[in-house]
């Protein structure tokens, strides 16, 4: 959720709030309360009457003690009633004055001079880099997540470490074993983790499945039903999936997987910016 609409929200509250302290803060009682607490912690209780007069002692055993109670839901009330009004008064300002600074908000209100594409995407490339970037979702096996990129992102293996690489030094918005539900024939929910997943300016999401174990008959078996999975939820190559693999000795195609980074994926980005 962005700030903006927290505080939308915390605004609403405060709305809510004070309706209830309002009701308090109008009780019909115009006498003022006040107490004297003795070095034993025993507190005595006096009244004065808006008219005037000399303040009066209030017995706690008397019917008087009604009253004490009844000025004091009243103070409280007003007390967090004006709270309440100072606190609304505060989150109109900021919801007013506030400016989002994403990318996208800055490039609208920006001057002309400053709208090209090469500066939004040098001021994008640099806001990724000083943010923390976000991890694998994958609650399982994270043992494995042994490899470190230069921006901090731990995969399971230098490959896709590499992979990941070549798409931030790209600057395109990625993610690493995002959390992704799918629907199968029956109707039961499946949770899979891609490899990556690319949303690209338009929100279109590319998916990414790097596969490093081909020679394993059980990895294939669940890669073959998962790919069945996806097909059923719209995600099939060459429509919004990639897959690509090791060689059968682990061999990394790094120009190959440069060319599907900068000449699809880019040029795709470039078009929906």
């Amino acid at each position: 959720m962005r700030f903006i609409d927290i505080a939308k929200s915390e605004l609403k509250f405060q709305k809510h709030l004070l309706k209830q302290f309002d009701a308090l803060r109008k009780i019909k009682d115009g006498g003022q309360l006040f107490c004297k607490r003795n070095k034993n912690g025993y507190t005595s209780y006096y009244i004065k009457e808006k008219t005037g007069g000399r303040r009066r002692y209030v017995r706690k055993s008397g019917k008087e003690i009604l009253r004490v109670y009844r000025l004091q839901a009243k103070g409280l009330g007003t007390f967090a009633a004006e709270r309440a009004e100072m606190n609304i008064k505060l989150l109109n300002e900021l919801i007013d004055k506030y400016k989002d600074c994403d990318v996208e908000s800055i490039l609208r209100d920006v001057p002309e001079p400053f709208k090209e594409k090469e500066a939004a995407k040098g001021l994008e490339h640099h806001m990724r880099k000083n943010r923390p970037f976000p991890q694998s979702e994958k609650p399982t096996r994270r043992e494995e997540l042994k490899h470190r990129t230069s921006f901090g992102l731990w995969t399971r293996s230098k490959n896709e470490a590499m992979n990941a690489e070549m798409l931030y030094a790209a600057g395109l918005e990625f993610y690493c074993e995002r959390k992704l539900v799918l629907i199968d024939q029956w109707g039961k929910e499946h949770v899979v983790f891609p490899d990556f997943t690319i949303i690209l300016p338009d929100g279109t999401i590319i998916y990414w499945e790097h596969k490093g174990m081909m020679g394993d008959p059980e990895y294939m078996e669940y890669d073959n039903e998962r790919m069945k999975l996806y097909y059923l939820n719209g995600i099939y190559q060459p429509h919004n999936l990639i897959v690509t693999c090791d060689g059968p000795n682990g061999e990394y195609c790094g120009a190959e997987i440069s060319m599907i980074v900068n000449n699809l994926l880019v040029p795709m980005a470039e078009r929906r910016f």
